[in-house]
């Protein structure tokens, strides 16, 4: 960036409509601020960082707090080698642990769970996430429990403080070597039974129910996770979580900004949590400001009659039980005199009803990698390296894909048929030829192999296969368009089980 002449940052400027605010700025004062962010950042990590003790970057006053409150000015490219050097200094040598797994054990359980089971649940029926536990404790030393029973003592995450992956996966009752591929296919099972019913730790946020409200589909720590076997497992989301920082792999989790903001220590402002429900802080801003968009600027009188029916006590944001904001809230209406005093403990029961959980959480990240390391993170690079791109192009596949058949026609009519794809499909074939749904961010550890397969009869009739674990995708030489699309959805869709050796 300090290279950058003003002539390649004008042509940058005038070619991305992103920038089309910075259009009405001279390109000689764009070329000095960048330079300025340049010198911020050649000094800050290399001269003040290795002295800040980034642990207290949430004490007010310190160094290291006024650092962390600029980090949006701080370039992702030299946060990434700093947070890779602090991942790499405290990388252990636990021996990898193999941990085995019954996908249709799992199924069963998870479809009982939510109450859409046709086959008589087993003994030993348990979800995956609650499997990986029973064998991490298993693996400290610890006893096996029921799936609906706590652990008397904290599990020992930190077995799973590997670098390249945190354990091996054997499957029950399916041939599969590991090298990635059976791996990958866990984490994503376990993230898809997370935000499932079957787990109750992550719930949908209000916004869910409110029409043109943000982040509709996003979920947040539930608030009636609070007991020893709720936040033992809420801690095992972390440690899962830190497994993704730490190994540099990906989990689709759908998460609002403020579980991330919260994650990073960092308390979210009534602003932002209006993408977690847009009607309470309308509310509150209203009653604040006294701006009700019907009749704003009220007289003491009408105010109180508009807002009688509301009190000092307020229900969970899942819709649980109802809790009082002050000694006898449930009987004291909010009025034009005390409004001041509802706001701030409305607004500071909802901002922080989620500290128990999210304490869980950041516990089970420091079993795996200091906190510290995600200091100069904000709160959407946070998601972003933990969940990866959900929106990827073909053309960025494309890019990174390396094509060992002569084949072009079909090749071909395999790009064609992902450009066409909607996004759910392109998630689908990432897990068939990959194990994850995501993109990391940035160039892809392993580049996507595409061959031909050999096989007898007409090629149309065939399926693709896919071997997981080298990111691989045998192809048949189609001869059509058509047919090179419906037998990558069926295979997409229906093709589940592992039969690798």
């Amino acid at each position: 960036a300090r290279d950058l002449s003003s002539e390649s940052l004008a042509r940058a400027v005038a070619q991305q409509g992103r920038f089309a605010r910075l259009q009405a700025i001279p390109i000689d004062a764009l070329h000095a601020r960048c330079q300025v962010l340049c010198e911020l950042n050649e000094r800050c990590f290399e001269f003040l960082l290795p002295w800040l003790a980034l642990d207290r970057a949430g004490t007010p006053g310190t160094l290291a707090h006024e650092l962390a409150s600029v980090k949006e000015l701080l370039f992702n490219e030299q946060k990434k080698l700093f947070f890779e050097r602090i991942v790499g200094a405290t990388a252990t040598s636990h021996a990898q642990l193999t941990f085995r797994f019954d996908r249709q054990a799992a199924r069963r359980a998870v479809a009982t769970a939510v109450g859409a089971g046709d086959e008589e649940l087993e003994a030993d029926d348990a979800s995956m996430f609650e499997q990986l536990l029973q064998q991490i404790a298993t693996a400290g030393g610890r006893r096996r429990r029921s799936p609906r029973e706590a652990w008397d003592e904290p599990l020992p995450f930190m077995v799973l403080a590997n670098h390249e992956k945190a354990f091996n996966v054997e499957f029950a009752g399916e041939i599969a070597s590991d090298v990635g591929g059976p791996y990958r296919h866990v984490m994503e099972d376990i993230c898809a039974e997370l935000h499932s019913a079957a787990l109750p730790l992550l719930v949908l946020t209000p916004n869910h129910s409110q029409p043109l409200a943000l982040d509709r589909g996003k979920r947040m720590l539930s608030p009636a996770a609070s007991g020893a076997w709720a936040l033992q497992r809420l801690e095992a989301v972390g440690a899962l979580i830190g497994v993704t920082l730490r190994t540099g792999s990906t989990l689709p989790f759908e998460l609002a900004n403020v579980v991330w903001l919260a994650l990073l220590g960092e308390a979210p402002s009534l602003q932002a949590y209006a993408k977690v429900d847009k009607s309470f802080t309308e509310l509150v801003t209203q009653v604040r400001d006294n701006s009700h968009p019907s009749c704003p600027d009220m007289d003491p009188e009408a105010f109180d009659a508009v807002y009688d029916c509301i009190t000092f006590a307020m229900h969970r944001s899942d819709g649980g039980s109802t809790v009082e904001l002050k000694p006898g809230g449930a009987s004291l209406s909010l009025a034009y005199h005390n409004r001041s005093e509802w706001c701030s403990l409305a607004t500071a029961f909802r901002l922080h009803e989620c500290d128990a959980q999210t304490a869980a959480v950041r516990r089970g990240v420091a079993q795996i990698l200091p906190l510290e390391a995600l200091v100069l993170y904000t709160a959407d690079e946070l998601e972003r390296l933990v969940c990866g791109q959900r929106d990827w192009s073909v053309e960025h596949l494309r890019k990174y894909a390396e094509v060992r058949t002569a084949d072009s026609r079909s090749v071909g009519f395999l790009w064609e048929v992902l450009a066409e794809m909607v996004r759910e499909e392109r998630e689908l074939f990432l897990i068939f030829v990959w194990g994850r749904s995501r993109m990391p961010e940035g160039p892809p550890p392993q580049r996507f192999i595409v061959d031909s397969q050999h096989v007898q009869g007409d090629p149309d009739e065939h399926l693709p296969l896919a071997a997981t674990c080298f990111f691989q995708l045998h192809l048949p030489r189609y001869r059509s368009k058509e047919a090179c699309r419906a037998k990558l959805l069926y295979a997409i869709y229906n093709c589940k089980e592992m039969d690798l050796a």
